[in-house]
Order: structure tokens, then C-alpha cells, then sequence
């Protein structure tokens, strides 16, 4: 008998390693747009009627202005700041990815109270005035709770209604759908 044995680890790894990175933000390294939305819908499919989950979207203020003014070295960084600060101040269930330009997205399920979903923003908001120590990067929240029989869209709609009115109000600011 002739044989050949093969070890396929180091094609494995490798493998796995090209999926995380194909599901990832290549700045950021939190989730793509893509990869955010997959899992959003996939967790609302099997939401339980008990659970109160919410969907905030967050988008950095007067960003054009930061890239302009100071170049686009510096508008990265607020966006790995941005990132850093969804990673360190949400909870490690929660899906957090990055939409596209500055605009991000924080999935909380099962959520205890609209109230936690406020504090939560508010200490997130504080984390990137001190990671942005010297800078007036501000953000602007909008955020929609699942309701049953909504949608990714129906949801996304509805966050992103509430962040326009969040900036149309003066920017900085957490607005809930109402």
C-alpha cells in the first residue's frame, strides 16, 4: 500500500482567518455593513416575544469638517476611536459594526429597559470625549426598539429617522423613534 498523509491545519487556519477578515471592516476591524445586517436580521428571526431589543445608529458630527480641516489621517483615527469606544462601552453580545463613512450601528438584545440603552449611549459618548481629548468630536444617536413584526429595514428606517432629528435638534444628542 502507498499513501500520503497531509496535514490541511495550516489551510484551515488560514481559511477561518480569510472568513473573520471578509466579515470585518478593514479600518475599524469591527463587523462590515454586510456582516452587521446579516446578523441583525438573523437575531430578530429569533427574537422571543418576552425580549426588548433595540437598534442604534450612530453617526459622528460635522465629519466632512474633520476630514477636511485636518486630513484623512485624522478622520481614521475618529473612527478607531469611534469604533473603540462602541467596543469598550457596549456588552460583548451586542452586534456593532460599522455602516459605511462614519456612520455605525450598535444591535443590544434583550435589553432590561430603554433607560440602559440611554446610559449606555451616554457613558459611550463620554469615552470618546476622553479618547478625543483636545477635539470637539461629538455624535449624534438614533435609536428604534424592535417592535414585534419589524424588519432589519423597518428598524434601520426608524433609528435612522431618529438620528436625523437628532441632528436636525442640534446634533450631539440621542433621540429615541417615536
Amino acid at each position: 500500500m502507498i499513501g500520503k498523509l497531509v496535514n490541511i491545519n495550516e489551510e484551515e487556519v488560514e481559511k477561518k482567518e480569510l472568513i473573520k477578515r471578509s466579515e470585518r471592516d478593514g479600518l475599524t476591524g469591527i463587523y462590515n455593513a454586510i456582516t452587521t445586517r446579516d446578523l441583525i436580521t438573523e437575531r430578530i428571526k429569533s427574537t422571543d416575544l418576552n425580549e426588548k431589543d433595540a437598534l442604534i445608529i450612530i453617526d459622528c458630527d460635522y465629519f466632512k469638517d474633520i476630514n477636511d480641516t485636518y486630513g484623512h489621517l485624522q478622520g481614521d483615527k475618529v473612527l478607531i476611536n469611534i469604533s473603540k469606544a462602541l467596543t469598550q462601552t457596549f456588552r460583548k453580545t451586542d452586534i456593532i459594526g460599522r455602516m459605511g463613512g462614519d456612520e455605525f450601528c450598535v444591535y443590544m438584545s434583550n435589553i432590561p429597559s430603554s433607560d440602559f440603552v440611554v446610559s449606555k449611549c451616554q457613558q459611550f459618548k463620554g469615552l470618546i470625549k476622553e479618547l478625543m481629548i483636545g477635539s470637539n468630536v461629538t455624535v449624534s444617536v438614533g435609536i428604534s426598539l424592535l417592535v414585534n413584526g419589524d424588519s432589519y429595514e423597518d428598524l434601520f428606517q426608524k433609528a435612522d429617522k431618529a438620528l436625523y432629528d437628532a441632528k436636525k435638534k442640534g446634533r450631539n444628542q440621542i433621540q429615541f423613534f417615536k
